[in-house]
């Protein structure tokens, strides 16, 4: 009776541990393995088998003198892999893996082209606390949507003198808002924020409380390219305003557009107006990262 139970319990051995084999099978291979080239970095995509029967994907690659390995879930079809460098070629490879407590089986290894990342950009940092004013401007340079004949010519804009001021048409010619001046520059010229002095009466409705630039390359088509915020305060009078872009502006013509004021009328007035382009600070990116890598 002995010998048989024995025997039993061999045999349940022998079929459980052959049982045990026969559940880590060879890993399904992943196919149309590609990449794409990104900034500072390379996209791997393949396609999984149908049958997902595979456990992970192992990506390899060198990086200096150390290979780098992620595993990437068999759920997953793609892997970004950042913190490289334009300067270098990178190949890749991929094999996926089944693996149990008892063992690991190996699929076939898939190997890429050499492929470079693209290049990080140079950043650059606008400074509108370090400023260099535009100069030159003259009253033949300025041009203004409405002018009113007897009041407020357009050089008192930029005559220096804070007790002069410019006023659109607020009799005849009178326009609804937006109001511009316009600067012809006699070539190409950078700027990135301006300052301005409201008209120093008790006029205060009149007065800007929101702008925008444009910028034209022939002075007949024009682009938005800044917005201030709204409702920009207006006192106190005697305190110099300024507003910076989001970055410096390079072109011929300018428009400095007076979107609205405090009293929503339909003329508006300034007292002075310069330009200045803003200090810029460049990092490159890429020359970070080379020290970094």
């Amino acid at each position: 009776m002995k010998i048989i139970y024995i025997i039993l319990l061999v045999c349940t051995i022998m079929t459980s541990c052959t049982k045990d084999k026969e559940t880590l099978k060879s890993p399904s291979a992943i196919s149309d393995v590609r990449t794409e080239a990104r900034v500072g970095g390379i996209l791997l995509k393949w396609k999984r088998p149908a049958d997902s029967n595979f456990l992970y994907v192992e990506v390899r690659y060198q990086k200096k003198d150390q290979v780098v390995k992620t595993l990437v879930s068999k759920h997953t079809d793609s892997l970004l892999v950042s913190g490289l460098l334009n300067k270098l070629e990178y190949t890749f490879e991929l094999q996926v893996f089944n693996r149990d407590g008892k063992g690991i089986k190996a699929g076939e290894i898939i190997s890429t082209n050499k492929v470079k990342p693209i290049r990080r950009i140079v950043s650059v940092v606008y400074l509108s606390d370090q400023l260099s004013q535009v100069t030159g401007i003259t009253a033949d340079m300025l041009e203004t949507f409405t002018q009113q004949d007897d009041e407020g010519p357009k050089e008192d804009l930029i005559d220096g003198n804070i007790n002069t001021y410019w006023h659109s048409a607020w009799a005849g010619d009178v326009r609804p808002l937006p109001h511009w001046v316009r600067i012809n520059f006699p070539k190409e010229t950078t700027i990135g924020s301006f300052k301005y002095f409201v008209r120093q009466s008790s006029h205060v409705t009149a007065r800007p409380n929101q702008f925008a630039i444009e910028t034209s390359a022939d002075g007949n088509t024009w682009k938005r390219e800044w917005t201030s915020k709204p409702n920009l305060p207006v006192d106190p009078m005697t305190t110099e305003k300024q507003q910076s872009f989001d970055k410096n502006l390079t072109s011929k013509f300018f428009r400095l557009m007076i979107l609205a004021n405090q009293g929503k009328l339909n003329y508006t007035h300034l007292a002075e107006l310069r330009l200045f382009k803003m200090a810029e600070q460049e990092t490159d990116l890429e020359k970070l990262a080379e020290d970094n890598y």
